[in-house]
């Protein structure tokens, strides 16, 4: 018999579960916290519950599934969405000439209409109503029929939201039940399920709870099934509240409109915060939003400072774990699927060498996490391991695990007990969301990652005395008494507005044959806070927020707007914040900020190096945060990971490449056989494109080509004259209280002992100059490399030059004339005026140099940081922009 029960406001259900027999009736809820209430509910009373007395609505139709389909599987979205780009790519889709990239489309529309194609006579019925249509979209519903009937009749696979509309296709003689069934789904009843519950109805009791509200006409599509078949109920029962609860509902309610989000969540914790001293325990106070997991790092960190304690686990998603993301890069690095990041990752995650993997060992593990069933599997397993599996070609399920097992395991994570325990999770998981179906590496790795990313783990425990915290979809709140439901703006009630379907479609579809289709324009959480919001709470509170954290305008939801007509409210942070803002106002946070944003100097007492890098200082000069991030911090920042060289490398072989021709003046006699050899070890040293002799050879070409420019040039540029090649000399450079390292790449020395220093690079650029305009445009490197020879090394120098191999080119730099009237010097060089400077003006600019260097080590001795770059242009390039805060950042 089935029953249907009218209820005007949600406390009349609380009647009902006290009443509830957990032996002889099932009670079956939409979502998991309305489960656990009711099941906490049975255990006080009763001591017990059975399995089947509390259920919820989506385990009852996997239930019955596999009771009247065993051979269809339950997969996870994801792996639909494979199976349809597979499929819409095969030669049963040709005739509709789809693109390759609209296999999201079809998903869509899949997703969709699925529930509507599955339902019984449903083509019969979308057909005749298309005769006096002409709808574009009729084309993706007989697109979707047919992938259905691919995925359903051919694949065997049926996501879970398909399963009622499936059900009802099957041999309904079977389906029953031995219990009173109580339907608790509020706005969540679809037409399908309401068919399939009036069948069972025929052999035992069913009673429907039925929302009942004053306001229910503004949703009435979500509430139109229960509208049309209430018809069909043998007993149909109304409760009434009355008017003067309805009164002290209204009169125990606030509605709050903020500027910020921040400015909402400090009023929250200062509310909670009133609400414990006034003596209601914490266990009693809720904090409930649609979108409370972005609220949620920002929420729990005005909670902790404040002391209050909440009953919500501090969790995260499996696939932000170091283990993982390493183990997902180095799979992609592996297959096609590459990607900079996981390059990154790959290359620069693995702190050791991996060791040989034996194959019992990776037996013995293998079958702990697969739970083999039999000994079948271990012939296969064996196979696996010993066949080495092309990740370009398509692979089932089990050979793709083993690629997943065999990379941790060569990644040394096997030995890790935690981490191995999560990755069992994992494949427990990734089994019961897939078939063993053959898709690509790519396509496998895909859906496994998406696996990790909706499973959680746990850093926290909750505390079970604390406030509650939680989503807006909780359908039982029987221990809070006041609540605060906040965050209440569109974006976190209207969802799934992107519909395939035009909405008045949807709308003729639904109200006139009751389909069960999603209509965007009533949201089940907006409907579920309405109704949960009629509980007989002491105090209430809704709040939203005009801006969101990221400073993007939000729209104020229509809950807010028809209570609350007041302008925003003014919420002053001095009188009523929390102890983060009392704090804030300790340490006086505004004069910090000012101090920061007008370039104050700023010291650092901890940090006082006594050596450091030629770089280092020039860093320091430029911007003093540039030298504090990287030492002071030790923050560092890993070179760009690509298929060509970057910049560092380049410039490491290079040099090294120089350096071996000029050593016993090889470019006099250049020997390619040689030079290539030089190479190939170079290239071991450097660890360069390991595996990839590919594209060693294309680079390895390049350096055989700048070899042979470099050669040629120098031996027409200082054939015959005397000279001794210096290459690679290092220097430590003492100042007053640090010393300076630095290397020159070369210094050639003459017969009158006279010295030209050179420094290699690729090519011209801003950065370099002529020597007279060094000290204006902060360029130290070669004034270094000048003071460094006359004070450290010994050596006379006269000039100083940039040698651009890209080009071949030397003519940036500075000479003194008395070395320009030397005939050697000068045909080596052969300068230009711009860098030829008298004896007098050579000197002075070491001199100058030198005395600015002593002034600088003086603040870097006494720790002045300020992030004050000398110019801001170079902020574009600097590793620490994003954390750095100068004023014009």
């Amino acid at each position: 018999m089935l029953n249907f029960i009218n209820i005007a406001d949600a406390n009349e259900i609380k009647t009902y579960v006290d009443q509830f027999n957990s032996q002889n009736s099932t009670w079956i809820v939409s979502d998991l916290k309305s489960k656990l209430d009711i099941q906490n509910r049975c255990l006080n009373k009763d001591g017990f519950f059975l399995d089947d007395s509390i259920l919820r609505i989506s385990d009852f139709w996997r239930l019955w599934l596999r009771r009247l389909s065993p051979d269809l599987s339950v997969v996870s979205s994801d792996f639909i969405k494979i199976l349809v780009q597979n499929f819409i790519h095969s030669d049963q889709f040709k005739d509709f000439e789809l693109e390759p990239h609209q296999h999201s489309t079809v998903y869509r529309y899949l997703n969709e209409l699925a529930p509507v194609i599955l339902s019984p006579q449903s083509d019969e019925i979308i057909q005749d109503w298309m005769k006096t249509k002409n709808k574009t979209w009729y084309k993706w519903y007989l697109i979707s029929r047919l992938c259905l009937n691919y995925l359903v009749r051919e694949k065997k696979v049926i996501d879970s939201q398909w399963i009622p509309s499936f059900i009802q296709n099957l041999d309904m003689n079977f389906f029953s039940w031995q219990k009173h069934i109580y339907l608790d789904l509020g706005s969540e009843m679809t037409s399908v399920e309401m068919g399939i519950f009036q069948i069972l109805s025929k052999k035992n009791d069913v009673t429907v709870f039925v929302p009942n509200p004053d306001w229910k006409d503004k949703y009435r599509y979500l509430l139109n099934t229960y509208a049309t078949n209430s018809g069909y109920s043998a007993q149909s029962t109304q409760i009434t509240t009355s008017s003067k609860v309805k009164d002290e509902i209204s009169n125990s309610s606030h509605y709050m409109r903020f500027s910020t989000e921040a400015l909402e969540i400090k009023y929250i914790v200062s509310q909670v915060r009133a609400w414990i001293d006034s003596g209601s325990e914490p266990i009693h106070i809720g904090l409930m939003s649609p979108r409370v997991e972005e609220y949620w790092p920002i929420l729990k960190i005005h909670l902790d400072q404040e002391g209050i304690p909440y009953n919500k686990k501090n969790v995260a998603s499996m696939l932000s774990l170091g283990c993982f993301q390493l183990l997902i890069s180095k799979i992609k690095s592996l297959s096609r699927d590459v990607s900079w990041e996981s390059l990154e990752q790959s290359y620069y995650g693995e702190a050791e060498a991996p060791d040989h993997l034996e194959y019992e060992k990776f037996k013995a593990q293998f079958f702990e996490l697969m739970d083999a069933e039999d000994l079948f599997r271990q012939d296969e397993i064996k196979k696996i391991f010993y066949h080495k599996i092309n990740l370009k070609d398509r692979i089932k399920r089990l050979p793709f695990l083993a690629v997943v097992f065999k990379t941790w395991s060569d990644l040394n994570l096997a030995e890790n007990k935690v981490a191995l325990s999560y990755l069992e999770i994992a494949f427990k998981d990734f089994l019961s969301r897939t078939t063993d179906l053959e898709v690509s590496v790519d396509q496998w790795v895909s859906i496994f990652t998406a696996g990790l990313s909706q499973k959680e783990v746990t850093l926290d425990k909750a505390e079970g005395t604390g406030i509650d915290i939680g989503s807006s979809q909780s359908s039982h709140l029987f221990n809070v008494r006041n609540v605060i439901w906040f965050g209440l703006d569109d974006s976190g009630f209207k969802k799934n507005s992107n519909t395939m379907i035009p909405l008045v479609d949807i709308e003729e579809l639904k109200y006139e044959f009751d389909f069960p289709l999603n209509y965007p324009e009533e949201s089940h959480t907006e409907f579920n806070i309405r109704w949960l919001s009629e509980y007989r709470f002491n105090q209430q509170i809704f709040t939203c927020s005009l801006f969101n954290s990221q400073a993007e305008p939000l729209n104020t939801s229509s809950l807010i707007l028809e209570n609350c007509l007041a302008p925003d409210v003014q919420f002053n942070i001095q009188d009523h914040g929390t102890r983060l803002d009392s704090l804030q106002l300790i340490q006086q946070a505004t004069e910090k900020i000012q101090l920061e944003l007008h370039d104050h100097e700023v010291v650092v007492p901890g940090y006082r190096p006594g050596e450091l890098s030629m770089t280092d200082v020039i860093n320091y000069d430029h911007c003093a945060f540039k030298l504090l991030a990287a030492k002071g911090f030790k923050l560092k920042d890993y070179p760009v990971v690509s298929i060509d060289l970057d910049p560092r490398q380049r410039g490491s072989v290079s040099h090294s490449l120089f350096e071996y021709l000029v050593t016993d003046k090889r470019y006099k006699n250049f020997d390619a056989l040689q030079t290539s050899t030089f190479l190939d070890t170079l290239r071991q040293g450097y660890k360069l494109y390991l595996n990839m002799d590919d594209f060693w050879q294309a680079q390895k070409k390049k350096l055989m080509e700048t070899a042979v420019k470099f050669s040629q040039f120098e031996n027409k540029r200082i054939a015959g004259l005397t000279i001794k090649h210096l290459v690679e000399l290092d220097f430590k450079l003492k100042l007053k209280e640090i010393s300076v390292n630095g290397r020159i790449d070369r210094v050639d020395v003459f017969d009158d002992e006279a010295a030209v220093i050179f420094d290699y690079k690729r090519s011209a650029s801003d950065g370099t100059s002529y020597g007279v305009n060094w000290m204006g445009k902060k360029e130290f490197q070669m004034l270094f490399y000048m003071l460094a020879l006359q004070e450290t090394l010994n050596l006379k120098d006269q000039a100083a030059y940039y040698f651009f191999y890209k080009n071949m080119e030397v003519y940036k730099g500075i000479m003194n004339e008395a070395a320009a009237e030397t005939s050697d010097i000068y045909q080596a060089i052969q300068p230009r005026k711009k860098s030829v400077v008298s004896n007098e003006t050579y000197l002075n600019l070491k001199s100058e140099f030198k005395n600015y260097i002593l002034n600088l080590e003086q603040k870097l001795h006494a720790g002045i940081f300020t992030a004050r770059p000398f110019k801001v242009d170079i902020c574009t390039s600097c590793d620490w922009n994003t954390l750095c805060r100068a004023h014009h950042l």
